[in-house]
């Protein structure tokens, strides 16, 4: 019989595959047998294969079993992930898991040992093309430019199924290992072909110790509430660039959390959070950056009206071209690239027609990264004024807050105080109770 036929995967579904952080442990006893489970399973069948020969000693099983339960987690949150058909990828060099709770050599023998007793599907590494409107990825050629894919089968999903465990209650059967969390990460610049920046070791000057302190007093509120996906994520807020002349806590800054978490599942799913027992309501800040483009530059804005508004053009398409130009902080020319077509520009124009402020964007350097530093300074003076103030916990998505139904009139009272407060300008909420001051 011949090998058998690999399974055509869409290369734009592995393109979308996240990064397996592997900085997860166990914390239930659920998790743990799993652990034990898995741990035996895998143990029998490299002495069946003859892949080792002799019983781990005491210290590397306990390096093993790690690498086992981050490799778990990370699979679970990954199944999360509709758009990467549940594949994430994580890079086998040596030197990358000096920030892990995982060895790499484990993470090899368990990706193989795994793959042969059908727990995962393993799509080897391969290699990146550009073409005129996107990248396109080829995972049939021998390049190993880009790391390779993996994801849960029904299997081995089905097994921690047994032991109560499932991709949305990651978060009550396992943590981030102490050692790893830092509540502010500063990143450098991305080099061509990274996907993110190197991790940097900023001074503790006065700002730091201060957003740390906010971020740590965030986390501690959160920690005395009760939620149905677990216990309270520790937040942290990740700034891009810290390695430019100009960085001044001025690029990026929103909140993340663990991949488990509620910020990483969709929109759909996070409906379902309670709080205390009690329903949510996601308040959201609209056309965000546009507003903030508005109040930094001190010009008169209508909220009453929708800013992705234009007769005669999808509001879809009206939002996607203005978020394009305040992420390039300019206006790109008629003859821009990909954009050299009839449509684009016919919706270009009739944007700056109706915002012409977007074409003050390249002299006052607001672009996209900058207007989020400023977006989740909002957003953490808000929930700090939440908590101190209100005694009200309040989930941050990006520009948005997640709150109990019965505080959401108070929560954006608050979130627009604080958008005032450090913009100048009043916000246009999701949340029809003063959405407009």
């Amino acid at each position: 019989m011949g090998a058998e036929a690999k399974p055509k995967i869409d290369p734009e579904v592995l393109r979308e595959a996240e990064f397996a952080e592997l900085e997860l442990i166990p914390h239930s006893d659920e998790a743990m047998a799993l652990e034990r489970a898995l741990s035996n399973q895998t143990q029998t069948y490299l002495f069946s294969e003859g892949i080792r020969k002799r019983k781990f000693k005491e210290d590397a099983l306990a390096r093993f079993k790690s690498t086992l339960s981050a490799l778990v987690a990370d699979l679970l949150v990954a199944a999360l992930n509709e758009e990467a058909d549940g594949f994430c990828f994580r890079p086998s060099n040596r030197a990358g898991f000096k920030d892990t709770v995982a060895e790499s050599r484990h993470y090899e023998t368990l990706k193989s040992a795994w793959s042969d007793l059908g727990l995962i599907e393993v799509i080897d590494g391969f290699r990146g093309s550009s073409d005129f409107d996107s990248e396109r990825y080829h995972p049939e050629t021998s390049s190993f430019m880009w790391a390779t894919r993996l994801r849960a089968k029904p299997l081995l999903l089905e097994m921690m199924s047994g032991y109560g465990i499932s991709p949305t209650t990651v978060g009550q059967h396992y943590k981030i290992a102490q050692a790893q969390f830092a509540p502010i990460i500063v990143k450098a610049e991305k080099s061509q072909g990274e996907k993110s920046g190197k991790v940097l070791d900023p001074d503790d000057t006065a700002k730091l110790c201060q957003l740390r302190a906010d971020v740590n007093e965030i986390n501690e509120f959160l920690s005395a509430w009760q939620f149905n996906f677990g216990p309270a994520p520790l937040l942290h807020r990740i700034y891009n660039d810290g390695n430019l002349y100009d960085f001044d806590w001025n690029y990026g800054g929103r909140f993340y959390g663990p991949r488990y978490c509620y910020l990483n599942w969709p929109s759909d799913l996070r409906k379902d959070i309670t709080i205390n027992g009690e329903p949510v309501y996601e308040i959201d800040i609209s056309a965000c950056q546009l507003t903030l483009i508005y109040g930094l530059l001190k010009e008169p804005l209508d909220l009453t009206l929708d800013l992705y508004q234009i007769e005669g053009l999808a509001r879809d398409d009206v939002k996607k071209t203005i978020n394009l130009i305040i992420g390039l902080g300019e206006v790109p020319s008629d003859d821009w690239g990909k954009y050299d077509n009839t449509k684009f520009n016919q919706i270009k124009h009739a944007v700056l027609g109706k915002h012409p402020i977007l074409t003050k964007l390249e002299d006052s350097q607001l672009s996209s990264i900058r207007l989020q530093a400023v977006e989740s300074d909002i957003i953490s003076d808000a929930m700090l004024a939440l908590a101190r103030d209100h005694l009200i916990p309040a989930l941050p998505v990006h520009d948005c807050l997640i709150v109990r139904r019965t505080d959401a009139a108070t929560a954006a009272r608050v979130i627009s105080d604080s958008f005032a407060k450090i913009a100048g300008i009043k916000p246009r909420l999701s949340h029809p109770v003063l959405a407009i001051g």
